[in-house]
């Protein structure tokens, strides 16, 4: 059930169909799209219950189809996160980049021929895209050269990997702020009375990237990222109930080496912080050998029947 507490990211997510419904009022789906929808229509002369009423008209009134955005997110979430990830990168990546392409060269045309009569406001319009364009080409090549590839070798996500993805989603932030004062600069993108024919075109194609877009930054904020670091919970939840039940058979026991026998074994065991493995000095060199994760996110625990205390010097 949609209500006022409903923020318009879940609404996209088990609705996909209502995404052109908030695009006509310019609500924010994926960059902000984690607020109630009562926030998210503060500032707006929007009335939430009417808004309610209306979305869910337009809901029950444009069924899930098989062509579409909505058709799209329904069969993105079947997919795996590998399989998310490629095609992140072999849909959106390669549209976005040829839009920009085309946008730049027509924007640039507009500028010297409108300059006369529209320079204060082309001007702007430039500088905007260009800052985007720019944060675009080398958010996408730190996604497909770095933070994609981490994610498909590291099915269990590391506080390392985590803090990457928190990086591109405050990327994301700063793409639709952008996007956002270039929708108010062009009054949502409304030409002026003495458009020419690529005047009309440039602003056409803008909102279609605009739009691309929206539904790009959705997938990876509210379906791929959530559904990767739920993988981590999961495996960490898995971890520690493997570690009580080393346990309960042998407290002292390395997770890792306790069928060896080696009565040299070191006394310290350190049980890490990030997934709950317990393992000695024998089998970590710089930390956790089960999620990577360092020794300053373990802590030391005493195999019992030894004299050393880890809380003394």
């Amino acid at each position: 059930m949609i209500t006022k507490q409903t923020t318009l990211a879940d609404v996209v997510r088990d609705y996909p169909q209502a995404i052109p419904f908030f695009n006509e009022l310019h609500l924010d789906y994926c960059c902000g799209g984690n607020i109630p929808m009562e926030e998210a229509v503060q500032g707006k002369d929007i009335n939430v219950d009417t808004l309610l009423k209306e979305l869910m008209a337009y809901i029950n009134s444009h069924k899930p189809s098989n062509a579409g955005a909505h058709a799209s997110l329904e069969d993105f979430k079947k997919l795996s996160i590998p399989a998310m990830l490629e095609d992140l990168e072999q849909t959106h990546h390669v549209t976005d980049r040829q839009l920009m392409g085309g946008i730049e060269t027509d924007l640039n045309k507009i500028l010297l021929v409108h300059y006369e009569h529209h320079g204060e406001l082309l001007t702007r319009l430039h500088h905007l895209f260009t800052l985007l364009k720019g944060e675009l080409e080398e958010h996408f090549a730190k996604e497909e050269k770095k933070v994609f590839p981490l994610m498909r070798s590291h099915p269990n996500p590391t506080r390392d990997i985590l803090r990457l993805v928190r990086e591109l989603e405050e990327e994301h932030t700063n793409a639709g702020d952008l996007i956002k004062e270039m929708q108010r600069v062009t009054d949502q993108f409304t030409p002026p009375e003495d458009a020419c024919p690529t005047f009309k075109r440039t602003y056409s194609e803008m909102q279609t990237l605009f739009e691309d877009l929206f539904v790009h930054i959705f997938k990876e904020n509210s379906i791929v990222f959530p559904e990767y670091e739920e993988q981590g919970e999961v495996q960490k939840d898995a971890n520690r109930d493997a570690v009580k039940v080393a346990a309960d058979i042998k407290m002292e026991d390395c997770g890792l080496c306790r069928a060896e026998t080696n009565p040299e074994k070191s006394e310290v065991l350190y049980e890490c912080g990030d997934c709950g493995a317990t393992y000695c000095d024998d089998c970590a060199e710089s930390g956790c050998p089960q999620c990577g994760a360092p020794f300053s996110h373990a802590h030391p625990i005493e195999r019992s029947g030894s004299s050393w205390n880890p809380n003394m010097g």
